[in-house]
Parts: structure tokens; sequence; C-alpha cells
């Protein structure tokens, strides 16, 4: 018999789906000022690059924090 979903990639699942909904509702093109610069760019690379870079940050916490137990017994 199988198992059913895990919980986790469930709400991976979930997240991801809202994340594209969110990210094909916002196409229109947007100005990022940075300091002396503009950038235009679509706002759905916006929302990817930023969705990107979050991703990257979490990861590299999580791998630079190690695989100490969270709640030692």
């Amino acid at each position: 018999m199988k198992s059913p979903m895990k919980p986790k990639t469930l709400t991976a699942l979930v997240c991801g789906f809202v994340v594209l909904i969110v990210m094909l509702q916002n196409t229109q093109t947007v100005t990022i000022h940075i300091l002396f610069w503009q950038i235009l760019l679509p706002q759905i690379l916006l929302i990817f690059l930023i969705l990107l870079a979050g991703l990257l940050i979490g990861y590299l916490l999580a791998t630079l924090k190690g695989s100490s137990p969270r709640y030692p017994r």
C-alpha cells in the first residue's frame, strides 16, 4: 500500500503553486532605483530573483549552522 504524501512535500508543492500564481499575475515592467542607477526589468523576473536569493541565503545559513541537533536528548 502506498503511503500518503509527506506534509513537507505537500507544503512545498502548495507554496510553489502560490508563488507561480503570484509571478504570473505580475508581468508588468518595474523600475528599481539602487543608489544612482535605474534598472528596468519585468516584475516576474524581480520576484524570481528575490525568491532565488532567499532560498540561497536560507540554504547557506542552514549549511553554515552545521548538523548539530536542534534539541539535544
